[in-house]
């Protein structure tokens, strides 16, 4: 069983996880200064997504996931590959993302492989341990990540011009609106994970919230920093703004420490992606799938994507379309499964 407490971690990680290097430069890409809009109507839409989690997560009781999509026949099937196929893609754009941000700033003359294959052998451990392990790992994780999470902020508060928001409204409505479904998107999709913990309370609402909140904020501050010309030239926003950061007027290069912080919101999605994927597998021989899928995406990640960054650039473009497309149908559909249920009992 998984705390109420844990759950509310693993949600804050979740939510915040797949901005680096894809959410905010996306986003900036299309909205620019009024990207923070974009934020509030996305959170709207992730608050109706949470809904329909809670629903699902009390009809469900203490079955698992897989057994739901057991029942459901054929209909299941088609559910568990629309999820398996969501997870793969998380995975793989995760493993692209952090091997980008280590070789551009971190590791710059290590090779992807290096990068990537210790990651890969520990989201396989913690996926066959599972996720009580994962629930432990986070409680640990989640003090460091907001302490730097919290320092960064009030380090770049008051660095900001924030006449840079101004004029409001000054973009498309459509891409204010494509940005907002982009933000829901990249935000609530991730928490579809969680469907298939027992967890000691279904409220999803209130740490969605909160870290909508905190992420908006935070983009209010990245505008604020970068004005509104600089934000969607950076591939890492996020991190750039950073540089600004000086510890007793004198301390620099601060940024390399902070954004850990990033780097543990990627691992444990990371984590839960591989737990949630190893779950949905068939039982008969689920080690082995598991273990030869794992090491096909290692080999994507490394020898087809890894080093070259235009194609990365194109599958991040079009990333968020594709967990839309397989996890709202999905959702839906085992919604409108319990829905009807009830109803003809």
């Amino acid at each position: 069983m998984i705390t109420n407490r844990q759950k509310n971690f693993f949600i804050i990680f979740c939510s915040k996880a797949l901005f680096l290097g894809i959410g905010y430069a996306l986003l900036f890409g299309f909205s620019k200064n009024d990207t923070w809009i974009s934020f509030i109507l996305g959170s709207l839409l992730g608050i109706i997504f949470c809904y329909f989690l809670k629903t699902i997560m009390n009809k469900k009781g203490h079955k698992s996931l897989s057994d739901i999509l057991k029942i459901m026949g054929p209909l299941g099937f088609i559910i568990r590959l629309l999820l398996i196929i969501y997870s793969i893609a998380v995975i793989n754009e995760i493993l692209f993302i952090i091997q980008i941000f280590a070789k551009s700033f971190f590791l710059i003359n290590s090779t992807t492989l290096l990068i990537i294959l210790p990651l890969v052998i520990l989201i396989g451990v913690v996926a066959f341990k599972g996720y009580k392990i994962l629930a432990y790992v986070v409680e640990c994780l989640f003090p460091i990540s907001l302490f730097f999470t919290i320092f960064g902020i009030l380090a770049l508060f008051f660095n900001g011009d924030y006449t840079n928001l101004k004029p409001f409204f000054s973009n498309s409505t459509f891409n204010i609106l494509k940005s907002s479904l982009y933000y829901f998107t990249l935000s609530a999709t991730p928490l579809l994970f969680l469907l298939d913990l027992q967890l000691e309370d279904n409220n999803f609402y209130n740490a969605y919230i909160i870290i909508s909140i905190a992420l908006t904020f935070l983009c209010v501050i990245l505008i604020g920093v970068l004005g509104p010309y600089l934000i969607y030239i950076y591939r890492f926003p996020e991190y750039m703004v950073l540089k600004d950061i000086q510890v007793f007027g004198f301390i620099e290069k601060v940024e390399n420490i902070l954004s850990i912080s990033w780097i543990l919101d990627n691992f444990v999605l990371l984590c839960l992606a591989s737990c949630f994927f190893k779950r949905l597998l068939p039982q008969k021989y689920n080690n082995y799938y598991f273990i030869g899928i794992l090491i096909t995406i290692f080999l994507i990640a490394c020898f087809v994507f890894g080093d070259n960054y235009i194609n990365d650039l194109i599958i991040s473009l079009y990333f968020p379309h594709y967990l839309f497309l397989l996890s709202i149908p999905a959702v839906i559909t085992i919604f409108i499964y319990y829905k009807t249920k009830r109803k003809q009992n």
